[in-house]
């Protein structure tokens, strides 16, 4: 294989550097001008509108970053910023309704978040209500729900409506979620390694493909022909499917394409499906259950008693485990006692609810006191939280390997050695391929 370019190829080089060089200066210049036209004496009775396709654009804009914040992950630790900047304020002396009028978050998405709080509350409406569109909707998707806001709604919903230590819960609740960004960055660190090596599988074969294409007149040559074309079409077809599975790989415990190979089977993969899916709906419940057990906490330390926090979990807590304490709540109104109702969350949680059960059962059964209490079930919950998070970062190795194995590789092949195979059988016989 020829390692040299031709003068064709470097002229076709360089003009489509200069044709990318110049065609973002041109239409920069024109959208300058189109958005800043020159300056003309005013008329005393017309009025000058602004372009059509200008007002167009910069609708569209809005709405895209309007949608774009909305859809948006907020971070434990911007909360973290907003609930401190809440308690400085209220230390001050201002009361929780002018805190949240006055207080900006600094992240864009939870200001975006929160406008719909500042607007309430300047109509008038109090802070328990005000507060209710920070929860998260359950129609939306999973990663797209933001726990961390949920739990402070929450805390702040319960100290304005029973007038509890504002201050106090917002500083508690501040240090909770700096210790979930130390957890997440910890859990970041555990599977970084794995990560890395599946981007780096997925760049290598096109930068190969690329290279040999940019350095070799034959595997120029194979990629014009039609078998060329299918190979690359294919293989970047696999390249862009693994990436997309290696995306949402730990996120569902059912990869996009398992799921469809089961489908296709028959009956057996459907119910295989079906079994794979209400174990995967297992598996999220019990990761859940550590912030709805932190909410516990911090709405027991708001002033709640422990039966009106199960009643506030069943709006407060994650989507996924409110049908656990409605069961609770269903179970203590129809005259069953609180610590044997509590038993309901064994059975949607299993074992993993097996000792906050138990502690709060026991503290309404013998009058134990709540403060050993919480401090018991605060650091339990953490120890589950790390425990959940180092399991998750083993598990993701063997989740990595379907869509490394299936997708990935094949797609190394076609890209990055089927067009060198094919253009060195090309120049030993003289064959077009």
């Amino acid at each position: 294989m020829s390692v040299g370019f031709s003068a064709s190829t470097l002229v076709a080089v360089m003009a489509g550097l200069l044709a990318g060089l110049l065609c973002p200066a041109i239409f920069a210049s024109v959208a300058m001008r189109a958005c800043n036209p020159p300056r003309r004496a005013p008329l005393p009775t017309t009025r000058v509108r602004p372009h059509g396709i200008i007002t167009l654009a910069t609708t569209c804009q809005a709405r895209w970053v309007e949608r774009r914040m909305a859809h948006t992950t907020i971070s434990p630790g911007a909360v973290a910023e907003w609930c401190d900047a809440l308690a400085r304020s209220l230390r001050a002396g201002t009361t929780l309704s002018s805190a949240l009028m006055s207080i900006e978050p600094a992240d864009p998405a939870l200001a975006h978040r929160s406008q719909s709080v500042r607007q309430a509350l300047g109509r008038g409406a109090i802070v328990s209500t005000a507060v209710i569109g920070l929860r998260p909707d359950p129609a939306s998707r999973p990663q797209r729900q933001s726990p961390h806001l949920a739990l402070a709604a929450a805390v702040l919903a319960t100290s304005g409506s029973i007038g509890g230590p504002a201050a106090a819960s917002l500083d508690r609740l501040a240090g909770a979620l700096r210790l979930r960004v130390a957890d997440g960055q910890e859990r970041s660190a555990h599977s970084s390694q794995a990560r890395l090596s599946a981007h780096v599988l997925t760049f290598v074969p096109l930068t190969l493909l690329g290279l040999l294409a940019a350095t070799d007149s034959d595997v120029r040559a194979v990629l014009s022909q039609p078998t060329g074309i299918a190979l690359v079409s294919i293989g970047l077809a696999l390249n862009l499917v693994g990436w997309w599975c290696l995306g949402v790989v730990g996120v569902a415990a059912v990869g996009p394409i398992p799921a469809a190979i089961l489908t296709v089977v028959g009956f057996a993969a459907v119910r295989t499906r079906a079994l794979l899916a209400a174990r995967s709906a297992t598996s999220a419940q019990i990761a859940a259950l550590p912030d709805a057990i932190d909410a516990f906490v911090f709405l027991v330390h708001a002033g709640l008693t422990p039966q009106l926090a199960i009643e506030h979990l069943v709006n407060a807590a994650p989507p996924i485990t409110q049908p656990a304490f409605a069961e609770v709540v269903h179970r203590t109104r129809r005259g069953e006692a609180f610590a044997d109702a509590l038993a309901a969350l064994n059975t949607h949680f299993g074992a993993s609810a097996l000792a906050f059960v138990d502690l709060v059962a026991a503290s309404s059964r013998y009058g134990l006191p709540m403060a050993d209490v919480l401090t018991q079930l605060s650091v339990e919950t953490r120890a589950t939280r790390r425990r959940l998070d180092e399991a998750a970062a083993r598990a993701l190795p063997v989740k990595l390997s379907f869509p490394l194995v299936v997708c990935t590789l094949p797609s190394f092949v076609l890209l990055a050695i089927a067009p060198a195979v094919l253009a060195a059988l090309s120049s030993l016989g003289n064959n077009a391929w």
